[in-house]
């Protein structure tokens, strides 16, 4: 869900989710960041708590826009209520 929602809000998504186990809680991990157009650029595959740094160039965004014109859309329909 992740990927899908940086394409239909023409975001970059941070996904930060809780890692490890504590008594019989499990927290199932995978953070990620995902981008319109590429998708992933890094996830992680488990659940054990770790910390990573990504570069993210956000012209990609301006990209996104010009591509979809989703917000463009959403403005479009909002003004004309």
């Amino acid at each position: 869900m992740c990927i899908e929602r940086a394409f239909e809000e023409e975001i970059i998504l941070v996904y930060c989710n809780a890692a490890g186990g504590y008594k019989k809680d499990v927290s199932i991990g995978h953070s990620q960041i995902t981008v319109p157009f590429k998708g992933v650029l890094k996830k992680l595959n488990h659940n054990r708590e770790v910390m990573f740094v990504q570069e993210v160039d956000n012209s990609i965004l301006r990209d996104a826009e010009r591509s979809y014109h989703i917000r463009k859309d959403s403005r479009e329909r909002l003004l004309r209520v």
